[in-house]
């Protein structure tokens, strides 16, 4: 028999919530698995979690696929700050804006649930691309950014 309890919190994840929120996922919407030393490597395609331990349902209900070559490497991004600014984008989804020099950079602020607490340090890939999210110095996550006209 599988045991499939998890930490609530753990490595600056909520687990609990990302585990049901890939339980409860429309049919249409893609998550993908795979194994990368002491952590689980999970992605909806437009963000990718580096999840502390086992994933529990790794086996039985997400498609395994190469997740490892999209890890992106920490010291190559670029210094960037929260400015504790949420935009409104459109009826469904708002924004979180990261700002580097005089620039602004939204991303989904759905992709921010998952994470518990405040003590995390960003930075932007150097084309501004990405945002890398790191948790007490250990990189947890990498999340897509929204293209805004203006």
């Amino acid at each position: 028999m599988i045991d499939y309890r998890v930490a609530k919190k753990q490595g600056g994840f909520n687990l609990q919530k990302l585990y049901t929120d890939i339980l409860k996922s429309k049919s249409t919407d893609r998550w993908y698995v795979q194994g990368h030393g002491d952590k689980v490597l999970i992605s909806n395609c437009k963000a990718l979690y580096l999840v502390p331990g086992r994933f529990p349902l790794e086996s039985d209900f997400i498609e395994k696929t190469y997740l490892k070559d999209l890890v992106p490497d920490w010291d190559k991004g670029v210094p960037c700050v929260y400015s504790n600014l949420e935009v409104p984008l459109t009826d469904k989804i708002s924004a979180k804006v990261f700002r580097k020099d005089d620039e602004d950079f939204y991303f989904n602020r759905d992709f921010f649930k998952y994470f518990t607490g405040d003590d995390f340090d960003y930075r932007l890939s150097k084309d501004g691309r990405a945002l890398y999210v790191a948790y007490k110095g250990d990189l947890i996550a990498m999340i897509l950014r929204i293209k805004v006209s203006k």
